[in-house]
Parts: structure tokens; C-alpha cells; sequence
């Protein structure tokens, strides 16, 4: 081997050296990149499945809550009805009792 190729190789073997170098210390950046990301993307992901599960709690309290007010209404509606009913029975028995009284007599 001559010295210019003895050179030529040498170049050649630091350049590619310096390349590997290179592309080592990206693909180093990139791998760490992927870690940090892999990270945020567990930590995310953890966010929005506490968020499923506070999401379903609170529909399931929705809707214990809205079957405890339609029930409500109902009695509501029911206790009306039934009011309008015993004010019309109170009534009808007030007149009764005064139509089963004596008449009062002027001198008493």
C-alpha cells in the first residue's frame, strides 16, 4: 500500500467515523425523544381514563338523580290529585255536619 492510499483510507475512515458519530448522537436524540413521548403518552392516557371513569360515575349519579326526580313529580302529581280530591270531601262533609245540626234558634 502506497501512502496516498494509506491516506485516502484514513480520510475516509475518519469521515465515516465522524458520520457514525453523527447519526449515533441523532438517533441517541431521536430514542430519547420516543422515551419522553412515550412517557406523556402514558401519563395522557392515565388522565383520560380517570376522566372515563369521574365521566361515568357522574352519569350514573345523572341518572339515579333524574329517576329520583321523575319519581318526586309523580308523588307530586299524585299528592295534588289527591288533595283536590280530600278538599272536595272535606266539603262535601262540612255541609253535611251543618245540615245535621239543629238550627239555632234567635233566643239561645
Amino acid at each position: 500500500m502506497n501512502k496516498t492510499l494509506k491516506g485516502m483510507l484514513a480520510a475516509v475512515l475518519a469521515i465515516a467515523l465522524a458520520l457514525a458519530l453523527f447519526l449515533g448522537a441523532g438517533i441517541l436524540r431521536d430514542w430519547r425523544e420516543i422515551q419522553s413521548m412515550t412517557r406523556e403518552l402514558a401519563e395522557s392516557r392515565a388522565r383520560w381514563e380517570d376522566t372515563a371513569a369521574r365521566k361515568e360515575a357522574l352519569q350514573a349519579e345523572l341518572k339515579q338523580v333524574t329517576e329520583a326526580l321523575k319519581e318526586a313529580k309523580l308523588t307530586l302529581e299524585e299528592s295534588t290529585a289527591r288533595e283536590t280530591e280530600l278538599q272536595a270531601e272535606i266539603q262535601t262533609l262540612e255541609q253535611e255536619i251543618q245540615a245535621l245540626q239543629p238550627p239555632e234558634k234567635d233566643g239561645e
